[in-house]
């Protein structure tokens, strides 16, 4: 008879009032099932035989057994989504629940009394997870480069401000809470006084983060990235044109080569890397992304390649952004081209356009159906002085700073006066010029995620926080152009 386990892309997690079935990789839908689907699950962590676990099951949670093989049995496999349950009680499992236990299975070591939740405590409904599931520090905000693209906020120019020791304590804390990502950005991560120290550590709690870098690392930084056990890194290239690179970068005319020694040591020592690249107006160019690719793929260790258009920057001026956005013609010959040649290329993953001008005012089913922003409903960013907001983006924004981790804790900061009024924010407290003063769906707008901030204050200006999302069929027109023409 089949083992069946719980699929490995899949975690789950006691969020206080609910249980929460999510993605391990941060990707996809997280949805709320029922404690007693969430202890069921947990079952399935040891790879029995099915009949046999059924009737573990059973006899562990005093269940009828047909009842549990009715539960699980609509799981196995699952080629779709389903729904599960009745009315608020209702929940959402996604594909290929239960699988057939694979060669390289790993026991997570769940225990059903983990799931445990009094009755009168659940909560299926609330769209802000009790705890928090993931992060992203920003160790610094140095650079070794100085893209014509970049989209950071350069006013303030931080070495992390965070002591070591106090990083270590948040690390510990998340680990604590069973966050699924601990993930670093910056600045420039290598540029970190104690970078090998603090990757050692993440990796040493089961944090594998992705470490982002324009340096081209020596033969000795790789070989003690892979002395820390993580898996892979990621560089960004934008080209392997070294003329061009150096006007992208504004970096030396051998810096092209200088990666090229890198990716080649990192072979040698047999750490894998993947690649990110940003489109712009100086490389909207479809054979100098392919060259790119083919470069790329002459590496064992090359593991894949993402591909997207360079994003409109609230750190720019209008004059500014327009130079570096590609045209709306070239950019769509250039991605939809890509997608075409290498549809069948797992190693490449190419971004929608996103910035078109048809991609704002949707309609009202498009809308509240489109993907969430999980900025103070699902994670956190941590600025390099130690703030807290909502999403890297908005920087130090003093309106989405919700707490300070130099001074709290990471529950203290996520309950934190600042936090729930934002995710409460009152109609009342929104100024007539914006259309969301008087709008009907305010409030299941807000507590939904269906408003990114980063576009509002993108399409809007800074000063206009309060403005709806630019994708909101009640929009007004944009005042700055962040789309291509």
């Amino acid at each position: 008879m089949e083992q069946y386990i719980l699929n490995p892309t899949y975690i789950l997690r006691n969020d206080v009032k609910r249980i929460i079935l999510a993605r391990s990789d941060g990707e996809g839908i997280s949805t709320f099932i029922h404690p007693l689907h969430g202890m069921i699950l947990s079952f399935f962590d040891s790879p029995l035989e099915y009949s046999e676990n059924i009737k573990r099951i059973s006899e562990s949670l005093q269940l009828q057994e047909i009842d549990i093989i009715n539960f699980t049995s609509k799981l196995i496999n699952n080629t779709e989504k389903i729904w599960i349950g009745e009315g608020s009680n209702a929940s959402q499992f996604p594909e290929n629940i239960l699988i057939p236990k694979p060669s390289n299975y790993e026991k997570r070591k769940y225990h059903f009394r983990d799931f445990l939740i009094k009755g009168k405590d659940l909560d299926l409904s609330t769209k802000r997870f009790y705890i928090p599931i993931e992060t992203i520090l920003m160790i610094n905000s140095l650079c070794a480069t100085n893209c014509v693209y970049c989209y950071a906020d350069r006013s303030n120019i931080y070495d992390s401000k965070i002591p070591f020791e106090r990083i270590c304590e948040i690390i510990d804390e998340a680990k604590l809470l069973k966050f699924r990502k601990f993930d670093i950005s910056g600045g420039e991560f290598f540029l970190y006084k104690h970078w090998e120290k603090l990757l050692r550590k993440l990796v040493s709690v089961g944090f594998n983060p992705t470490i982002p870098t324009k340096i081209p690392l020596s033969y000795e930084q790789l070989k003690k990235i892979k002395e820390t056990g993580l898996e892979k890194f990621q560089i960004s290239l934008d080209s392997t044109n070294a003329e061009n690179l150096t006007r992208i970068l504004k970096v030396p005319s051998d810096y092209f080569l200088k990666i090229k020694k890198c990716l080649n040591d990192s072979a040698k020592i047999g750490i894998k890397f993947r690649v990110n690249t940003v489109v712009s107006s100086y490389n909207c160019n479809i054979n100098e992304i392919q060259n790119l690719i083919d470069f790329l793929h002459s590496y064992e260790n090359f593991v894949e390649i993402s591909i997207g258009v360079v994003g409109y920057s609230l750190y720019k001026s209008n004059d500014e952004n327009k130079i570096i956005l590609p045209k709306k013609n070239d950019a769509d010959f250039l991605m939809t081209n890509l997608k075409e040649k290498y549809r069948n290329n797992e190693k490449v993953i190419i971004s929608d356009i996103s910035l078109h001008k048809n991609n704002f005012h949707f309609s009202e089913n498009e809308f509240f159906n489109k993907a969430i922003c999980t900025g103070n409903l699902h994670l956190f960013y941590i600025l390099a002085d130690g703030k807290v907001t909502l999403c890297e983006e908005l920087y130090w924004h003093p309106k989405f700073i919700i707490g300070d981790l130099t001074k709290q804790s990471i529950m203290e900061m996520w309950n934190s006066k600042e936090a729930m009024e934002l995710y409460n924010l009152k109609q009342n407290t929104i100024r007539d010029s914006s259309s969301c003063s008087h709008c009907d769906y305010f409030t299941d707008c807000h507590v939904s995620g269906n408003k990114c901030w980063r576009e509002i204050l993108k399409v809007y200006g800074k000063e206009n926080w309060d403005y709806p999302d630019p994708r909101c069929p009640f929009s007004p027109e944009p005042i700055n152009t962040v789309y291509v023409e």
